[in-house]
């Protein structure tokens, strides 16, 4: 069936339980410790952000909304080195209602807050990940580059599972301190639009080599949490490098993943992202702001 028809399906038929879906509200305070090691690490676990009723709540809906709304041109870049793309869904806030109740938490904009050190934020995206038994793992990325935001604009993403997690579902990892780093130095490049899809990730060796990495797990520069617990969350920075492995286990590695960014940012002087892969996500309402414009449409709202 087409796409549209079973979006139309599934408002439908969860339009009676969304009275009873819970509100995610209130608010999340971070120790001062906690605020500063995310400034000097650029990711941090958050534990118990959410009840895991809360989280087990909206899992069913959150699931068959990725899954009707999830097309096979939604691939990965996965998909262009042979692999099997995972599942994702960007901006499932704009085709219901309901689960946008969920994006626009306060509780989530309020660490956001917090993180970015700013007064108000707006919304980038949501982001659907399901991996899938045997799926692929992503390799080492930074989100910011894959975004059309200025360079200095501050850029979080909040990554929240579906379920009880540990390494071998494929769950991030991050490399310490690297948002702060020569970024521009370790294999990203800027491409023109003819050549999306040609981008060249930097290999793990690459990773290791340039900063000094002793294995996967060497907690001294990876934070990579043995496991997550429903209601726990992980917060990275833009610039942050990060990676996945991938899925060993047999169930599907489900996660939904919002993103952030400070009000008051603009559009880079590019008017695009230096990786265009998510180019159909963010062109249509980087086209109306203009190169070097302030980010205020309504596609990438404060929430508050």
């Amino acid at each position: 069936r087409e796409v549209g028809d079973r979006k139309r399906d599934i408002q439908f038929h969860f339009s009676h339980v969304t009275k009873s879906l819970p509100k995610l509200e209130g608010t999340f305070s971070l120790a001062l410790k906690q605020r500063e090691a995310y400034r000097k690490e650029g990711a941090i676990v958050l534990r118990k952000v959410f009840s895991p009723e809360e989280i087990r709540a909206w899992v069913p809906f959150i699931k068959t909304s990725t899954l009707a709304s999830y097309s096979t041109k939604d691939s990965t870049p996965d998909s262009k080195r042979g692999k099997k793309p995972f599942i994702r869904v960007h901006n499932l806030w704009k085709e219901n209602k309901q689960l946008c109740r969920m994006v626009h938490s306060p509780r989530l904009a309020d660490i956001a807050r917090q993180l970015l050190n700013c007064e108000r934020v707006r919304l980038y995206q949501d982001s659907a990940f399901f991996k899938e038994p045997g799926d692929s793992g992503s390799p080492w990325h930074q989100d910011h580059l894959a975004t059309p935001l200025e360079e200095g604009a501050r850029f979080v993403t909040l990554w929240i599972p579906l379920s009880r997690l540990k390494r071998s579902h494929g769950t991030l990892k991050f490399l310490k301190g690297s948002h702060s780093l020569d970024y521009k130095q370790i294999g990203h490049k800027s491409m023109p639009l003819s050549d999306i899809g040609t981008y060249r990730p930097p290999e793990d060796t690459e990773i290791r080599e340039k900063f000094k990495i002793s294995s996967a797990t060497d907690s001294s520069s990876i934070l990579f949490p043995s496991e997550l617990a429903l209601g726990d969350i992980t917060a990275h920075d833009g610039w942050t490098l990060h990676c996945s492995g991938p899925n060993s286990e047999d169930i599907t590695r489900m996660a939904l993943a919002v993103a952030y960014f400070n009000d008051g940012a603009r559009l880079s002087k590019a008017g695009r992202a230096a990786i265009c892969d998510d180019l159909p996500v963010w062109s249509a309402w980087a086209s109306a702001v203009g190169p070097g414009g302030l980010v205020n449409t309504d596609r990438t709202p404060v929430i508050t």
